[in-house]
């Protein structure tokens, strides 16, 4: 927020927040110190607890103890959480995201969806603290053994690959709603083959090890292929679609952030990143010491992640507002023309059906290659 407002980047505008309800730079920083200093003291308690007399409380008690803030911080009344009148737009915008493609698709629905997909570690880290919680206040419940030794088989895949799920989706309704195939076809075709990447990593019991070896079935090599591929097609599109950044063979020539040496690192900092969050995604590993890769590599791999999703956000809120302000005033408010996309809308009222036919068919083939991709 800070580097968009020294840029006079609009993201008022782009995100349709209301004004007088924004959250500046200051209560953004204010908001990220108080969950740091929660979290800070809450990770002391537990490493400290006997040397303090807290020996009797279990150790469960302090990654639940945080849940609850968190939740009190996103869903907390105002008299417990005076930001609560902010947060509810992006809340709000979350549940766009959980019911697509019947859901709306507005440029914030798909920045959030876009960042649910770096924040996945994290969706499985809550999934984790909310079965100690369960399991905590309800050990004797029916299924509680199953639920501490089997249920992570199959609620980790699918919340690493849920959230390529809702992108896949919310480019359907962007195709339905636009009539449009070209980007909308190709983006939902791009996070299909993500998602199925994923789910065949997590699923297939021969990508367990570790060791690259010419023991690998080709069915690897395989996934080992199109995760290459596909990393780096989604970083073309990066690059050409959501940064607008190559033009021509070259970068373009209107930047907001003015200093070029920003753009290139962004660009190889994000193709990097991109193939390292990929690996955390699958149990997939170069080390053979299982703890080292699970309690080092993975959280700074998940860190790294987010500061890839931070710059990537930056340059796709500037090419937003580049693409819809008044040319030569960059700083200018953007405008949005929903009448005209009704009108393209009502103009194309007859192609529906054949709209319906092709999204249900697309819908069809992702689950069905996620099938496959998940038992063969």
């Amino acid at each position: 927020v800070h580097f968009w407002q020294k840029a006079r980047i609009n993201y008022v505008y782009v995100f349709e927040f209301n004004p007088r309800k924004r959250l500046t730079d200051v209560q953004n920083i204010e908001l990220a110190l108080n969950s740091t200093l929660v979290y800070l003291a809450n990770f002391t308690l537990f490493l400290r607890k006997r040397e303090w007399g807290l020996g009797a409380v279990r150790s469960e008690v302090f990654p639940i103890t945080l849940w609850i803030y968190v939740l009190l911080q996103c869903f907390g009344p105002v008299f417990l959480v005076s930001k609560w009148r902010n947060n509810r737009v992006v809340l709000e915008s979350l549940g766009q995201v959980i019911i697509a493609p019947f859901g709306r698709k507005r440029f914030l629905d798909t920045v959030i969806a876009d960042v649910l997909t770096s924040t996945v570690k994290i969706i499985i880290d809550f999934y984790h603290v909310l079965k100690l919680s369960t399991l905590f206040f309800f050990p004797n419940m029916p299924g509680a053994s199953w639920l501490a030794n089997s249920s992570d088989l199959i609620f980790v895949p699918l919340l690493s690959a849920l959230p390529l799920m809702f992108r896949f989706l919310q480019s359907i309704r962007g195709y339905y709603d636009t009539q449009q195939r070209w980007p909308n076809l190709i983006n939902a075709l791009k996070y299909a083959v993500a998602h199925s990447i994923v789910i065949a990593g997590s699923f297939h019991p021969s990508f367990q090890k570790n060791a690259i070896g010419s023991d690998w079935p080709i069915g690897r090599w395989l996934w080992l292929a199109s995760t290459i591929l596909s990393t780096i097609f989604t970083f073309t599109w990066d690059v050409t679609m959501d940064w607008g950044l190559w033009e021509n063979g070259k970068m373009r020539k209107s930047l907001i952030f003015s200093h070029w040496s920003w753009h290139y690192w962004v660009m190889i900092s994000n193709l990097i990143l991109r193939f390292t969050w990929t690996l955390t995604l699958t149990p997939f590993s170069v080390f053979t010491d299982a703890n080292v890769y699970q309690y080092v590599t993975v959280p700074l791999i998940a860190f790294l992640e987010i500061f890839r999703r931070y710059q990537w956000t930056l340059i796709r809120v500037e090419w937003e507002h580049i693409r819809h302000a008044h040319v030569g005033f960059q700083s200018a408010p953007v405008f949005f023309d929903n009448e005209r996309e009704k009108r393209e809308r009502a103009r194309n009222m007859g192609n529906r059906p054949n709209l319906i036919v092709e999204s249900l068919l697309m819908v069809i083939a992702f689950v069905l290659v996620g099938t496959l991709a998940a038992i063969m």
